[in-house]
């Protein structure tokens, strides 16, 4: 294959690795990634891809020298950035027009409407009037999360008038337009995680979150990701067919797929939000495990429009849990593990734990603020829920 250009954070090397097997060369862009040992056909360059005019001068300074007109990236949080490359050089994939409903939430949810996607009630917040019809509507709670953005970051519970105003001077003094959505009592939220080929999903997993995202907002310690296999049939063929429909809706074609549901308190399935990209918090080693494959592998393939063999398997239940230090500055100790692991060991598929004399993050937004995790893998899922409870209660950072 041909000289591929990747935009990527550095924890996507298994993935550049994967993709580098099978092209004749790779070009990784992205902050840091000179600090990661790479193949002899990846060439590392560090620019920030946020950053739109270092990213053009990058290429700019690429195709002086080497013969290359594809561009991708992984991460939601470049995709726009790639598509305007992909404008400005003439670059086949997805441009702005194509990406708006993808990445502006507003967008999305009026592609859901129009196609009959049950979603969340809704309202634009782009001028004082629209605030001040929410406050005198006066049904309270609302959530407001900015139009462009990804997992829990910048969403707010509101719950009565004086925090409608300070969320919107808020939002207004960051230059940012918002979402109001009504207030879903959630029973069971999750996500729809698949792989589209020719506008149809082909492979999917579904994974169950726990407490709700909003909970784990500031405090993601013991936050848990299900991957169950093993849900009422009625309701996991439901969640398969909202998808669907969610993908048709927003007419993605070729691309994996991280689509966020909730279940409320009527039992209705409702669609929250899709994103054209390989899942976060973990869930794709959720998926190897479980699966028995390997996520890099098969993103490489599909990339690269390569044929791809996936069966799903309805065997391994597999769940990660999220843990923090709590009330403290440094790593001092790490306690309970050595009995959790003689008592789990078959079941502990991986662990990530910090090194005594780190650092303890200040900022906590989400998962990817924790001090560590542990993954586990059972025949039976309420085990696995059992052995994380088990880590929660006694395994400690101090």
């Amino acid at each position: 294959m041909d000289t591929i250009i990747v935009a990527a954070p550095v924890n996507y090397y298994n993935y550049i690795f994967e993709l580098s097997k099978l092209c004749s060369e790779v070009i990784w862009i992205g902050p840091n990634v000179n600090s990661v040992n790479t193949n002899a056909n990846i060439i590392c360059i560090e620019e920030d891809p946020r950053n739109f005019k270092a990213l053009k001068n990058a290429i700019n300074e690429l195709l002086e020298n080497i013969d290359v007109n594809q561009i991708e990236t992984p991460y939601e949080f470049y995709i726009e950035n790639v598509a305007r490359i992909r404008e400005e050089f003439e670059f086949p994939g997805l441009k702005t027009p194509d990406i708006i409903p993808l990445r502006n939430k507003h967008e999305m949810k009026k592609k859901f409407m129009e196609n009959d996607v049950p979603c969340a009630k809704h309202m634009l917040i782009n001028n004082p009037e629209k605030i001040n019809e929410i406050i005198k509507n006066g049904d309270y709670p609302y959530i407001f999360k900015p139009l462009n953005n990804a997992g829990c970051r910048g969403i707010i519970k509101v719950n009565n008038e004086h925090e409608a105003r300070i969320a919107y001077n808020n939002f207004f003094n960051n230059q940012q337009l918002f979402q109001a959505e009504e207030y879903i009592e959630i029973i069971v939220e999750g996500s729809y995680d698949v792989i589209v080929e020719d506008g149809k999903v082909i492979f999917g997993t579904i994974t169950e979150y726990e407490p709700t995202i909003i909970d784990t907002v500031l405090n993601p310690h013991g936050h848990r990701v299900y991957l169950k296999n093993d849900l009422p049939e009625n309701i996991d063929c439901e969640i398969r067919n909202l998808g669907a429909k969610a993908i048709a809706a927003l007419n993605i074609q070729h691309s994996f797929a991280h689509i966020e549901y909730f279940i409320d308190k009527n039992n209705r399935v409702l669609i929250n939000e899709v994103g054209a990209r390989i899942p976060g918090a973990n869930i794709p080693l959720l998926i190897n495990y479980s699966q028995d494959f390997s996520t890099e592998k098969i993103w490489a393939h599909h990339l690269l429009k390569m044929p791809i063999s996936v069966s799903y398997n309805r065997f391994w239940q597999a769940g990660i849990i999220f843990l923090t230090a709590e009330n403290v500055d440094f790593i001092n100790k790490i306690n309970g593990w050595d009995s959790l692991y003689n008592k789990y060991k078959d079941e502990i598929m991986e662990y990530s734990f910090p090194r005594v004399g780190d650092s303890v993050k200040k900022s906590r937004v989400n998962v990817n603020d924790t001090e560590g995790y542990v993954i586990v893998k059972s025949e039976d899922s309420e085990k696995m829920k059992s052995i994380l409870d088990d880590i929660f209660c006694n395994l400690s950072f101090t």
